[in-house]
């Protein structure tokens, strides 16, 4: 039986893919962690 998982394979569009490298870039931090630059990254992940 074939399996199709269009979610995997399907590539990601230029605009979407252009959001991604900017946040990774800026937004690094494991949220999680009890620095500042973590608070941010979170604030900017819930963001979303």
């Amino acid at each position: 039986m074939p399996y199709f998982d269009h979610n995997a394979t399907t590539p990601l569009s230029d605009a979407a893919r252009e959001a991604w490298l900017r946040v990774q870039a800026e937004n690094w931090h494991n949220p999680s962690s009890p620095t500042r630059a973590a608070a941010r990254a979170k604030i900017r992940l819930d963001s979303y």
